[in-house]
């Protein structure tokens, strides 16, 4: 799982200059770490969807799939797509909300919709 800092300001999540609207997700503010499964993370086939801009590192191939290696304005981040997907310096990618794990940067544990 990738785990990056980011702070919620009002519905919305800010991953550096990325910004992924919440939709309710989680009633919390402020500084959070975030987790994301790699496979979680999808490419749009509107570039308009996409909520964030990864920058690409270098790319493992696996066959059918790849694993992306990159940063998100400076967080280390791991995504795996399918191999069929073209390439540049640059990734517009998206992650739904609901596929997002919220946690306290100061104490680790895991922050609910309630919290």
């Amino acid at each position: 799982m990738n785990l990056l800092d980011g702070e919620i300001e009002g519905s919305s999540l800010r991953l550096g200059s990325n910004l992924v609207t919440l939709d309710g997700a989680i009633a919390h503010t402020g500084p959070v770490r975030v987790g994301l499964r790699a496979e979680e993370i999808t490419i749009p086939s509107d570039p308009g969807e996409a909520n964030l801009c990864i920058a690409i590192a270098y790319v493992e191939e696996l066959g059918a799939g790849r694993l992306v290696h990159g940063e998100l304005d400076g967080q280390k981040l791991v995504i795996h797509i399918d191999s069929r997907v073209e390439l540049g310096m640059e990734l517009l990618a998206r992650v739904e909300p609901e596929k997002l794990c919220f946690f306290s940067p100061s104490t680790g544990k895991r922050l609910g919709a309630g919290t």
